[in-house]
């Protein structure tokens, strides 16, 4: 994000950037979420991560590094879809309770989403965070 243009590397991580954003591309749910793990879509759908990928996303558009006709319309539906998930408290739902690496894929669709977490908060923050910036770009 502030990497100033012609620093080594930035091209690279730039490049990296766009291929992930093109992959979750389809794996995007129509709610605007992605599944606890994105390539699974039977599994639940998570808040905090789509949250991360929805910022990036957005971020990419406002930008410059992203497509605004291909990603602002994912962008506008991650947003919306974490709008969807905030309770009345200002509590994000639909956060996976903390993970490590599991020997077996399917328990990460086992992990609770009943409990408060401060890392989705942060996320919920962050998404709002990133469209206010974009809102207001130049």
């Amino acid at each position: 994000r502030t990497t100033p243009e012609g620093t080594p590397g930035r091209e690279t991580v730039l490049a990296n950037f766009r291929r992930q954003a093109d992959a979750l591309l389809p794996l995007q749910s129509a709610n605007g979420l992605w599944p606890t793990v994105v390539d699974e879509p039977s599994f639940y759908l998570e808040s905090s991560g789509s949250a991360l990928a929805g910022a990036a996303i957005i971020e990419g558009v406002a930008r410059g590094w992203l497509d605004a006709a291909r990603f602002g319309p994912a962008a506008q539906r991650a947003r919306d879809g974490i709008l969807g998930e905030l309770e009345g408290s200002g509590r994000l739902g639909s956060v996976s309770g903390p993970t490590g690496p599991m020997l077996d894929i399917a328990a990460y669709n086992a992990i609770p989403t009943d409990v408060l977490t401060r890392y989705g908060q942060g996320t919920a923050l962050l998404i709002g965070a990133a469209d206010l910036d974009a809102a207001s770009a130049p």
